[in-house]
């Protein structure tokens, strides 16, 4: 569906938001990228609602537009990928995904992983549902993506338990099969048993996490991203679409994109990957199940967060 500027605007709420955004930007280049984000919903030819249909109001077309409003002041780089390869769809989840998914080369359904007696070690067992659904979800709202990536996993592996956010663009989606549900997630879009690992345009991970997962993955075709400091949210978006803003968290936020928080250049994400050990590589590129972080080695010169 499509929304007019002065449709989008008749929040005052919203008006507020894309304030804070628009104090943040650093020059006339980003102001006017960034108008163009919350004010008509896309950048140039990127889109940030896909062409498949999901369920859609007004309330989740603005939570899409804050989402990369966030992204883009925080990680220019990334957002600029997503916009050159158009990537508007999101899947999270936690690191510890990782090895099962490139063992398997593809995201399974929960009914799938457990029909193949294969752990679930990512989300938060409140998540799940009593019957196991037999999909990938898949959403627009980056926000959303964000917010799975998030839960707490159940492996005990400190070293793998980190946000992931793959991206997708419409064209990744034309050779499976999707599914329509009835759904609360905002903007949820819903893919048959799996989806192929070789459809990923782009693993999304803390920048401090680039370097490894590079190694780990070792496909040219997936870009590993750094997506840092986009859950510091100075704003909640809630179920029906309604913006809360918080001021001091606005401040804490605004204080950290001036003084580059969390941010770091090149140098310093080397010296970070250097710091972690990767114990377990040459398993893993023997056996892709055998990546095993232990504290004992990490005593002997081993990763260390």
């Amino acid at each position: 569906m499509e929304y007019s500027m002065e449709e989008i605007l008749e929040s005052s709420k919203y008006k507020e938001i894309c304030k804070c955004f628009f104090d943040l930007a650093k020059n006339e280049n980003e102001l006017k990228k960034l108008k163009s984000i919350l004010y008509e919903g896309k950048v140039d030819n990127y889109n940030f609602k896909s062409k498949i249909g999901c369920r859609d109001n007004i309330g989740i077309e603005r939570n899409r537009r804050i989402s990369m409003a966030n992204l883009f002041i925080n990680n220019p780089d990334t957002f600029n990928f997503f916009a050159q390869n158009n990537i508007n769809l999101f899947h999270g989840t936690n690191a510890n995904a990782l090895p099962r998914i490139l063992k398997y080369g593809f995201l399974y359904s929960e009914k799938i992983l457990n029909e193949k007696n294969i752990p679930i070690l990512t989300g938060e067992k409140w998540s799940r549902r009593k019957t196991q659904r037999d999909f990938v979800s898949f959403t627009e709202i980056l926000d959303v993506a964000e917010f799975y990536s998030s839960m707490s996993d159940e492996s005990n592996n400190e070293d793998l338990s980190f946000n992931v956010i793959f991206g997708v663009s419409d064209s990744d989606m034309s050779n499976v099969r999707t599914i329509p549900i009835k759904s609360d997630i905002p903007a949820e879009i819903c893919v048959d048993k799996q989806f192929p690992l070789d459809n990923i345009k782009c693993i999304c991970v803390p920048e401090t996490n680039v370097t490894f997962v590079k190694k780990i993955i070792n496909n040219d075709n997936i870009k590993v991203l750094g997506i840092s400091n986009i859950d510091n949210e100075f704003y909640y978006v809630d179920d029906i679409g309604e913006i809360h803003i918080f001021p001091e968290i606005y401040q804490e936020y605004k204080n950290s994109i001036k003084n580059n928080n969390k941010k770091f250049n090149n140098s310093e994400v080397e010296q970070i990957a250097k710091s972690r050990s990767i114990l377990g590589m040459k398993e893993f590129l023997k056996n892709i199940n055998s990546i095993i972080f232990n504290h004992k080695e990490k005593k002997n010169g081993g990763i260390s967060k």
